[in-house]
């Protein structure tokens, strides 16, 4: 599905989200896309009111996008990393990670 939702893309934008990945060896997930995809929104739209605002002129003025706090891990409570990078839960094994996903229904974003 990912693969599919790359295709769709403008080619900056899927020229952009392959830096943009912290691990490019592994898997991207469908909410790490969507949050890419949510960021490079908001710069754009940025850039356009900025562009409105300063009279249509063709200087470019710089864009400053802020990423969203990262939530707390459902593992650890701790700020800062996804659930899939938590060292409390990679040190789980595979039937009792699964297990935790399944009964914190934490399935769309691991």
């Amino acid at each position: 599905m990912v693969h599919i939702l790359l295709k769709k893309l403008d080619h900056s934008t899927q020229a952009l989200f392959e830096p943009s990945l912290e691990d490019n060896k592994k898997l991207v997930r469908l909410c790490e896309l969507l949050r890419f995809i949510e960021h490079r929104f908001q710069a754009l739209e940025t850039r356009e009111k900025s562009y409105e605002s300063g009279g249509g002129k063709d200087r470019a003025k710089p864009i400053t996008a802020a990423a969203s706090p990262m939530p707390n891990c459902h593992i650890c409570g701790m700020a800062g990393h996804p659930i899939y990078y938590c060292e409390r839960f990679l040190k789980m094994p595979p039937a009792e990670r699964l297990q935790l996903v399944q009964k914190k229904t934490l399935r769309n974003c691991f």
